[in-house]
């Protein structure tokens, strides 16, 4: 059919035309831009696994480059630390030179001078060794460096504080002379020693002091070492373990003790028979006694056993003295020896020294015959009358009094009064023994008359409170304010009051000091805004707050030099410390390496991956390219052999 309206050949050769153009055009676009994908019509899922990809690639690169700046930063702080080991090292080397025994005064002086500047410099270096503003040795620190492209692909860079304090050389000193600087507080100091924040730069501290019983006491005290209680000086001699105090006077009485049992303790005694048999016991502070460990009874014959066929209950102090049979009970005050020096519990003036024991009452009747010779001149008994302790009892008065004890050295005299208050002492023969558990023990000095020795419990309850071997406390006539009170604790006081020991290692009777501190925000110096402390313990509000070699807070700019104990062993443990850190970040320096390589790796793998997704084969395009050239000129060729098809019908017309 001859049309000239509609031009079919034209139009499939147009449409045909305009596909090899398009064909034409990606190519062109792939091979200029060397990309298979350009936009997301090219291919949408490759071109998300391949931005997928691209991001990875991206933080494995930056990666890298972190891994390269905890080299850095690792290398900065071995830097530093290589510098304080050269300190160390050469203050090693003096403190060898210094511990040689012909060094005069002023060759250890100048050996300490320069050992302080060289811990001057560890922590000047320690201050200002940073890495980008990171103080690298000034404070401990853990740094996180990202090392992955992913969360939590990290590597931890642990950072210590390294001073002359945080070494264990804080006031490091080889010979203890002179002073040592004291170093400003800060408020990190504050906070270290638990100081309450009241706001606005202000902080609270309180200085709660140790109550203290003569046991501990004791234990604070080295050879030589005095305190004072009321103007009264206490010395103390380690070797032998006394504690005394006296003044300028010659006439003082001496109260001592040996192997005083402590409450709670368990003590050894022994029962000694009329026909000389001994048991042997153990005594608790209850009174409770037992025989090798296991719960002592007392038969009818006056045994003490730990057989106990017939149920009896355990045998106590009061029961160990009960007559056998009998109800009747003797009363007794106590004369008290210790260290032989006696003390009488009748309340009469002996020589300057009276003992006063409270009423206690005592059960005795035991089984068993006395030792007459015990019983040589005591008012109205006779001694060849008495066989056993029923007939004692049966020939005492009922206000005639009887006590007996030993514990581990400790001698209680037994001790007769009639009713008019005679004395009779049998100590050298007692043949009888029991050991004492618990009470109040209270040696004090009033008005120049002696040492009242009170007793305020039962007899069982002597002397449980002075704790320790070979306690003396001497007592000078002449004191006439002075106490040591042992109460019914084990503590010690001072005239009435509870004694504590303060951070000097002195008595006092202050329980505890507050102390207000202000910050300032500007340069973070510390310093005293108001105390309630009192006399040594005062100090003035605005004085700058240091703390000391010890670790104290304080507001003296120095503290007294004080030798080193063990300065080679000191200078070991503060070398190796610095070793181990070096070590550690040596490690550290090689983890980032391997991380780095690692990173490289697969920085490229994810690379490749990516490449064979998005990127051109030119091969490939150069092909398509030059088909879609020859059917861009073969398309242009026959489309206008097209367009002039509708040109023949006019010859139809001729």
């Amino acid at each position: 059919m001859s049309v000239i309206n509609t031009n079919i050949t034209s139009m499939i050769g147009q449409q045909n035309l305009s596909k090899s153009q398009n064909d034409l055009t990606t190519s062109m676009e792939r091979l200029s831009s060397g990309l298979r994908i350009n936009s997301a019509k090219d291919d949408a899922a490759g071109q998300a696994i391949a931005n997928r990809f691209s991001s990875q690639i991206t933080g494995l690169g930056q990666a890298q480059r972190n891994a390269n700046d905890g080299i850095s930063i690792a290398q900065t702080a071995e830097g530093g630390l290589n510098q304080v080991n050269d300190n160390l090292q050469r203050v090693r080397e003096l403190t060898v030179q210094a511990s040689n025994g012909t060094n005069s005064q002023s060759d250890l002086e100048s050996i300490q001078n320069e050992i302080n500047q060289r811990m001057e410099e560890i922590n000047r270096i320690s201050e200002e060794t940073d890495f980008n503003g990171t103080k690298v040795l000034a404070e401990d620190n853990g740094l996180k460096i990202q090392v992955g492209a992913d969360d939590g692909q990290t590597i931890s860079v642990g950072l210590q504080q390294i001073t002359s304090q945080t070494l264990g050389l804080d006031g490091f000193n080889i010979d203890g002379s002179g002073a040592l600087a004291n170093r400003s507080a800060t408020v990190t100091d504050l906070t270290s020693i638990g100081a309450s924040d009241l706001g606005n730069n202000q902080f609270s501290v309180v200085e709660n002091f140790d109550a203290v019983d003569l046991e501990g006491m004791l234990g604070e005290l080295g050879d030589r070492d005095t305190v004072e209680i009321n103007e009264v000086t206490y010395a103390f001699d380690a070797a032998s373990g006394n504690f005394s105090f006296t003044d300028n006077e010659t006439d003082y009485a001496q109260l001592a003790a040996d192997n005083l049992p402590s409450a709670g303790n368990t003590n050894s005694g022994t029962f000694e028979f009329g026909d000389g048999s001994v048991a042997n016991f153990e005594v608790d502070a209850s009174g409770n006694l037992t025989v090798g460990g296991q719960a002592a009874v007392l038969t009818d014959d006056g045994v003490l056993t730990a057989n106990n066929p017939d149920g009896r209950g355990q045998a106590t102090l009061e029961s160990l003295f009960t007559a056998v049979g009998q109800d009747d009970a003797i009363t007794a005050d106590m004369k008290l020896s210790i260290n032989d020096v006696e003390f009488s519990g009748t309340g009469t003036d002996l020589g300057g020294a009276t003992t006063t024991f409270d009423a206690s009452t005592i059960a005795y009747g035991a089984a068993g015959t006395l030792d007459e010779s015990a019983l040589t001149g005591l008012t109205g008994v006779t001694a060849g009358d008495i066989d056993d302790i029923d007939d004692l009892a049966a020939s005492l008065a009922s206000s005639n009094e009887i006590t007996s004890a030993t514990v581990d050295g400790t001698d209680i005299n037994i001790v007769y009064a009639d009713a008019d208050g005679t004395e009779f002492d049998f100590t050298d023969n007692t043949p009888a023994t029991f050991a004492v558990a618990s009470g109040d023990i209270t040696p004090q000095n009033t008005q120049g008359t002696g040492v009242n020795f009170t007793n305020t419990a039962t007899a069982a309850e002597v002397l449980s409170s002075a704790d320790g071997e070979d306690v003396t406390v001497n007592l000078s006539s002449g004191v006439t304010n002075a106490s040591v009170d042992f109460d019914n604790t084990g503590a010690l006081a001072n005239t009435g009051s509870q004694v504590y020991v303060d951070n000097d290692g002195e008595l006092t009777t202050t329980a505890s000091v507050t102390t207000q501190y202000g910050v300032n925000p500007e340069t973070g110096e510390v310093a005293v805004t108001s105390s309630n402390g009192e006399g040594k313990y005062a100090v003035e509000a605005g004085a700058t707050a240091y703390i000391s070699s010890e670790g104290r807070l304080t507001t003296e700019e120095t503290s007294a030099g004080e030798r080193t104990t063990d300065p080679l062993a000191a200078l070991d443990a503060a070398l190796a410390k610095v070793d181990g850190l070096r070590s550690d970040l040596g490690a550290i320096q090689n983890r980032f390496e391997s991380a780095i390589t690692n990173l490289q790796t697969n920085e490229t793998n994810l690379s490749a991956a990516r490449s064979r997704i998005e990127d051109a084969d030119y091969a490939t395009e150069v092909a398509n390219m030059t088909r879609a050239q020859i059917l861009q000129q073969a398309g242009t060729s026959v489309l206008a052999q097209a367009n002039q098809i509708p040109q023949n019908v006019l010859s139809l017309l001729g």
